[in-house]
């Protein structure tokens, strides 16, 4: 498996992490516009501009990993999408 970094958090008044990329996901109240700081450094900046998160939310998360979190008890639930129904206009 491949060494992802790691960043501290600052959400909800507080530090939190270190955590790695993955796990990003999992954290309640974790959005882009969340400040964190890489792990070794001493800068903040939004997730939004560091480019390993940004890409890693922009990507739609993977079955297996949705389905390890299941397996392992994880209180992690998968999302369902809302049902789009199409009306045609009337004539």
């Amino acid at each position: 498996m491949e060494n992802m970094a790691r960043y501290w958090l600052y959400l909800d008044s507080k530090v939190q992490g270190p955590v790695d990329t993955a796990a990003l996901r999992k954290i309640t109240g974790f959005t882009l516009l969340t400040q964190v700081c890489p792990e070794g450094a001493d800068s903040w900046r939004m997730a939004d501009e560091i480019v390993e998160i940004k890409a890693y939310f922009l990507a739609p998360p993977r079955v297996s990993s949705l389905m390890a979190d299941v397996v392992n008890g994880s209180p992690f639930t998968i999302p369902v999408r809302p049902t789009l129904t199409v009306f045609a206009p009337e004539e």
